[in-house]
């Protein structure tokens, strides 16, 4: 466990370091990869203080990011908060992911009522 927690951190120094050298597109993606990885090893903490900064920092969010944090939170089962970011996706008037791009959660997903929030979406 305590080689685990060496690692974020050393990742997170990494991130810090570079993510002031790269231009806008890449950023985003650094923030995207960085959010994935804090949600798989669920670090919900660290991936919300992620999303949160990238909009601090004036990054427009876009589906990559939001699905990542989306997946963050089914990880952790929590779906209200993945529904909340799903809602800002649209008042974004981003494009809606493509379902596929959240296959890895598919299990979590049809447990509750993303699923069927996402076929009206669609639909309409």
């Amino acid at each position: 466990m305590i080689i685990f927690i060496y690692l974020i951190e050393s990742i997170q120094q990494v991130f810090h370091f570079i993510r002031e050298e790269l231009g806008h597109d890449t950023l985003l993606q650094l923030y995207a990869d960085m959010i994935l990885l804090l949600g798989r090893n669920k670090r919900i903490d660290m991936a919300e203080e992620l999303f949160s900064e990238a909009l601090e920092k004036g990054l427009k969010p876009d589906t990559r990011l939001c699905s990542e944090m989306i997946g963050a939170y089914l990880q952790l089962g929590m779906a209200d908060k993945a529904m909340q970011i799903y809602a800002s996706m649209i008042g974004l008037l981003l494009l809606l992911p493509p379902i596929s791009s959240l296959s890895p959660y598919r299990s979590d997903i049809y447990k509750h009522d993303l699923v069927e929030t996402l076929k009206q979406d669609c639909l309409h």
